[in-house]
């Protein structure tokens, strides 16, 4: 780097003698040559000990539903599938407390920042087919094999009626069972291919209303199961 200035200052200066600028220029080029630069500033560094600036609780324009999964997911920093999976469990298991929660932070919490702006490439669309089938085939046929089976038996031992609405989601997971499930599969892989190939403006509507739909799908199976756990109180004390 030296050498390169020494040389550049020899050019300037033989130019001067030569007479090819005058000496007002020979000032200032001989002052931008010997001008250093600037160091690049450098990013500020994390202590031991200090805490991350977390972006404060909202709800994000980047959603399913509501936008509250995702929102939580950008205030911890990790990916909104972990939070939506963590959702369904909690919604599965204790739905009065898991419903409540989403509906006091939908209410309550403000909205973030503008949505992220996509090309017209679909936006992932291994995630649409992962809740589609999650919705579709996975969370029932799970209700079916670990709870309702269960449920089926204790009210066989103690010879009760199961509530009528149980009985009907009895009958549709017979069905589920022996067709609906290899059916569903069907209907996850044509639902990702129409996913595909919809237009940017109907690709999110289109993706809304098939999950909502779905979801309501395995909503039906938890809802079936609980009213039969409902019933069990009545039947003891009779």
């Amino acid at each position: 780097m030296e050498s390169a200035d020494i040389s550049s200052q020899e050019m300037l200066d033989q130019l001067m003698r030569d007479g090819k600028i005058s000496d007002d220029e020979y000032l200032r080029l001989s002052k931008a040559m010997q001008r250093k630069p600037e160091p690049a500033p450098q990013p500020p560094e994390q202590t031991p000990g200090q805490r991350i600036q977390r972006p404060p609780l909202h709800k994000s324009r980047n959603r399913l539903i509501g936008g509250v999964c995702a929102g939580l997911a950008e205030h911890f920093g990790c990916d909104p599938i972990i939070v939506r999976v963590i959702a369904i469990i909690l919604l599965l298991t204790i739905p009065p407390v898991a419903l409540i929660s989403y509906l006091v932070l939908y209410f309550m919490l403000p909205w973030g920042g503008e949505a992220v702006v996509e090309v017209d490439a679909p936006k992932k669309p291994w995630r649409f087919a992962f809740w589609s089938a999650m919705f579709l085939t996975i969370v029932p046929m799970l209700i079916i094999k670990l709870l309702m089976i269960r449920i089926l038996d204790l009210y066989s031992q103690i010879g009760a009626e199961l509530p009528f609405f149980t009985i009907v989601v009895v009958a549709i997971s017979d069905a589920y069972l022996h067709w609906a499930a290899y059916a569903s599969v069907v209907v996850v892989i044509l639902a990702t291919a129409i996913y595909l190939v919809c237009g940017p403006t109907l690709r999110k509507p289109y993706a809304t209303v098939f999950l909502l739909i779905s979801f309501m799908w395995s909503l039906m199976f938890a809802v079936g199961y609980y009213t039969a756990v409902l019933g069990l109180p009545k039947i003891v004390v009779r």
